[in-house]
Formats: structure tokens, sequence, C-alpha cells
């Protein structure tokens, strides 16, 4: 998350599209747009997050977590990329909504 974030911004030919042609790069994060970004980037991040989770629920994980890096670069209220924030952000808005053991792609070794 946080190498992402800090691709984005270090992005020169990105950060000209938005400052100068915003309508080129706005229509691919709204809407059917959006849908690519999503869909590319459970596909990036699936093989990391099927290593700990079930194929579906690593999909919308990954897909949960690109619509709030996208809310959070564009409001810029949490610096992701920032290490520590970026952790921040995943304990409070990603880790509670993940289901429990059962849908875990291995099992979770008993502490008794």
């Amino acid at each position: 998350m946080s190498a992402t974030t800090a691709g984005l911004r270090a992005s020169e030919p990105l950060q000209s599209l938005l400052a100068h042609e915003p309508e080129v790069v706005v229509p691919h994060l709204s809407f059917e747009g959006l849908d690519r970004v999503l869909a590319g980037a459970a596909a990036f991040a699936g093989p990391w997050l099927r290593a700990h989770l079930d194929p579906t629920t690593a999909t919308r994980t990954a897909e949960w977590v690109v619509r709030l890096v996208l809310a959070h670069l564009s409001d810029g209220s949490v610096d992701l990329a920032d290490p520590a924030e970026a952790r921040r952000l995943v304990r409070r808005f990603v880790l509670p909504g993940l289901p429990g053991p059962d849908h875990l792609s291995r099992p979770v070794p008993s502490t008794t």
C-alpha cells in the first residue's frame, strides 16, 4: 500500500495528467472504469493475499484495499506513503472486515 501510494505520487506522467488533463484519468476511477482498476488490483494482489485467505476473500480484500487507497489519495486525510499510517489504516479498516479462521487458506495452529 505504501509503495503503491508513493509510486503513484512519484509518477510524473500521472501527476501531469491529473494536473492538466484530469478528464483522461478520472473516468478510469469512477463507475464502470473503476471495475477494471479493481479487477487489475485483485489480479495483482491475489497471489499474496491467497497465501493467507481463500480466493474469494482475497479478491474482495484486494478490491476493498484499492477503494481505501483511492479514497485516501483523493482526500489526503492519511499519508499512505508512510508505512506506519498505512498499517493503522489496515488495522482499522481492513483487518476487522476479514472473516475468521474458517476462511483462511491455511489452518491456524491451535494455541492450546
